[in-house]
């Protein structure tokens, strides 16, 4: 137990002492080229889903409005067609028929 501790002290103090050399110009900065464009990618791509998910929504809430557009239309018509006018059955049977998700 107390060799990995010391062993994290160690890697955490020379990282550390790395650290402080590269701040002041001391050492050279060690450069990873795929990890940096691994992590560019994955910046993209974070940012696509963002996007992608404010899109689902936006596109979820217009849905929620068409179907509740569609119901208060249907309900209208049904109120306005008269009991005794023709096709009034066929009609309110195409409503009821109709699937929600």
């Amino acid at each position: 137990m107390a060799d990995l501790f010391n062993k994290h002290i160690k890697k955490a103090t020379a990282r550390t002492k790395e650290k402080l050399l590269e701040g002041i110009g001391k050492a050279k900065a060690t450069q990873d080229e795929v990890f940096d464009q691994h992590a560019a990618n994955l910046a993209k791509q974070a940012k696509n889903c963002e996007k992608l998910h404010k899109d689902v929504k936006t596109y979820s809430a217009a849905l929620k409005t068409l179907i509740t557009a569609e119901r208060s239309l249907r309900d209208t018509i049904r109120e306005n067609y008269e009991p005794d006018w023709p096709e009034r059955e066929h009609l309110t049977a195409l409503f009821d028929v109709h699937i929600y998700f």
